[in-house]
């Protein structure tokens, strides 16, 4: 379901480019630009840990507690609940 308060903030930035003047439409794209990169950082730590455990930990059944699936349906429901 994703943190509340980040949840706040992305709504927050996207509630305000309904009625942004076009002089600011710029910073509108950047903040989509970032999003984007911390969506595929926070992908790219996940492989790693995973990759990680199943090196270090391979016959302990140890695992994350979500899925790559969780991880991207968050993403998306974030998408869903701010366009």
């Amino acid at each position: 379901s994703g943190n509340s308060s980040e949840n706040c903030i992305v709504g927050m930035l996207l509630t305000c480019t309904i009625n942004m003047p076009a002089k600011y439409y710029p910073i509108f794209l950047m903040f989509q630009v970032v999003w984007s990169s911390m969506q595929r950082e926070f992908l790219n730590q996940y492989k790693l840990f995973v990759d990680m455990i199943e090196k270090c930990y391979c016959a302990s059944n140890i695992a994350l507690e979500f899925t790559i699936e969780d991880v991207l349906g968050m993403f998306s429901e974030i998408a869903r609940t701010h366009n």
